[in-house]
């Protein structure tokens, strides 16, 4: 495929999917012009709207990334490299699965910081309630 000769600010009149995601592809990579992200997720999203796999994927790159004034998209980037998964693109398989186990990663972490952070606290108000005994003495009875 020949993507330099394709101009992304010229649309054709019959839109194909392979053309959506060709001037997206020279958007990302700035061929013939300098890179410009919002306008390669524009283009990607037409050629994902069309039914292009491939697009999934770069699309959900974007997303991921942030890059370029482009806002990131975690659950959407996600959703994207599923349905690509789905159809067959390995990369997409790949960007999934790290996608999930990140995920579960961070799930994980936080799950320790606030198990850790309880445990903390726990020990924080036991060490108080023993300096409060400490400094109030039961009194002796007779």
């Amino acid at each position: 495929m020949s993507v330099a000769v394709l101009n992304p600010n010229e649309l054709s009149e019959a839109e194909t999917p392979e053309e959506n995601f060709a001037r997206g592809f020279v958007s990302e990579m700035g061929i013939d012009a300098p890179i410009d992200y919002p306008q390669a997720v524009e283009w990607y999203t037409r050629a994902v709207a069309m039914g292009h796999l491939r697009a999934h994927t770069r699309l959900g790159d974007l997303l991921t990334s942030g890059e370029g004034n482009v806002r990131a998209d975690f659950p959407r980037a996600l959703r994207l490299y599923s349905r690509a998964a789905e159809s067959g693109d390995e990369l997409a398989v790949i960007r999934r699965e790290t996608m999930l186990q990140i995920l579960e990663d961070t799930r994980d972490k936080t799950d320790d910081e606030e198990q850790i952070s309880s445990q903390r606290l726990v020990g924080e108000q036991h060490g108080r309630q023993m300096n409060l005994m400490a400094a109030c003495p039961e009194k002796e009875t007779a």
